[in-house]
Formats: C-alpha cells, sequence, structure tokens
C-alpha cells in the first residue's frame, strides 16, 4: 500500500514537474520571439536610415532625382549589403522584415524632380506604429517632408506623394501625413499611430519623401 501511494506521489510530481517545464517552455518561446521583433524592427530602421543618407550624399552634388531607381542604387553601391543579395538578378532590396523597399524621384515644390520617396512594404502594424511614431527629421536639414501610410499588400507602382509640398498638402484620409505644427503633424503619437496603421497583419506600408 505504501510503495503504491509512494508511486502515485510521485507519478503526480512528475506530472507537475511537466507541467512547469511546459510553461516556462512557452514564456521562453514568447520572449524569444518579442526579442527578436524587437531586433527586426531596429534593424529596419538603421537600414533606413543608412540607405536614406547614402541616398542623399550620392546626390548631394546635382539634386536631381529624375534618374533614381532601385537598380541605379544598387550599382553605385548606395544600398546596404543586407538589403540586396547580389547573388541574384533582380534588383529588389528587401529589409528586415524581408519585404520590399522601393525608391522612387519625387517633385519639389518648383515642379521639378528634386526629391525622393521611399516605400518599405509588408510590414506589420505594430511595426508601422513604431515606424511612425519615431522622428524621421524635424530638423530642415534633414530633407524629410511627410510620410505615407497604406495597407496595400501589393508593391507600390508610383510615387503617393508626388504633389506634397507643404504642410497644407496633408490629406490623412488618403494615408498623407507631413511635419509642422498642425494636430495631426508627424511623428504623430501612439494613439495617432494606432488609428493610421489599419492593415492585415503584414500588409502594412510606409512611405517617407525627402529632398
Amino acid at each position: 500500500m505504501t510503495n503504491s501511494c509512494e508511486k502515485g506521489r510521485s507519478m503526480i510530481e512528475m506530472l507537475g514537474v511537466l507541467a512547469i517545464v511546459g510553461v516556462l517552455s512557452v514564456g521562453g518561446i514568447a520572449g524569444y520571439s518579442k526579442a527578436m521583433g524587437k531586433y527586426k524592427t531596429n534593424h529596419l530602421i538603421e537600414q533606413l536610415t543608412m540607405l536614406i543618407t547614402n541616398i542623399r550624399n550620392s546626390f548631394i552634388g546635382q539634386h536631381d532625382f529624375s534618374d533614381i531607381n532601385n537598380n541605379l542604387l544598387i550599382n553605385i553601391g548606395a544600398v546596404p549589403a543586407d538589403m540586396y543579395d547580389h547573388s541574384r538578378a533582380s534588383n529588389d532590396i528587401l529589409h528586415a522584415w524581408n519585404g520590399k523597399v522601393t525608391i522612387f524621384p519625387s517633385e519639389a515644390s518648383n515642379n521639378k524632380q528634386m526629391a525622393f520617396e521611399l516605400y518599405v512594404n509588408n510590414i506589420s502594424k505594430n511595426v508601422c506604429i513604431e515606424m511612425v511614431t519615431m522622428d524621421w527629421g524635424k530638423d530642415p536639414s534633414s530633407g524629410f517632408t511627410s510620410l505615407y501610410i497604406g495597407t496595400l499588400e501589393e508593391d507600390i507602382a508610383e510615387p503617393q506623394m508626388k504633389d506634397v509640398h507643404s504642410s497644407a498638402d496633408r490629406n490623412e484620409a488618403n494615408g498623407i501625413y507631413t511635419i509642422g505644427t498642425h494636430d495631426m503633424a508627424i511623428p504623430l503619437t501612439l494613439e495617432q499611430a494606432y488609428a493610421a496603421c489599419t492593415c492585415s497583419p503584414v500588409g502594412c506600408t510606409i512611405g517617407l519623401k525627402y529632398l
């Protein structure tokens, strides 16, 4: 009888240990997943910051972006090495979350192509929120003028902020946000960002316009 009780108690204890291990494993996986997500988002921001800086430095002498495109940027070495696979024939530029980055020429207030737009495709709502609440360049010297938030899962085929030159051109209903002192000026607040990033799990698109 004593042996039976001890065996029963041992089995219960073993099940308890297994349950604890299971809970710890789930918690560990969740924590790892969250940490990796944060790492990827931070890396995405680093990639874009470097790419934007390289573009502006490459064109600083002529300040004419009419010929800018992914292929040219790859050829002149403006694209960070981890955003492009040189073994592939494709000119796709990929960010840390494995979505596409596309660059277009855009117009300045004089209607000349003295600006460019950069689009980041296929990011999650959480990444979208983090990106639109950060400062991409309040200082005029940064060249940053406006931001686009879209829910397009397909590739962006053309610039969305071509006619955006000042805060008066903002159009939040169409996902166009500008710098300035108005209520919806970028960077957005967390509450504004949560409402603006209305996309499917990986269906957000962010655009940045620079002079």
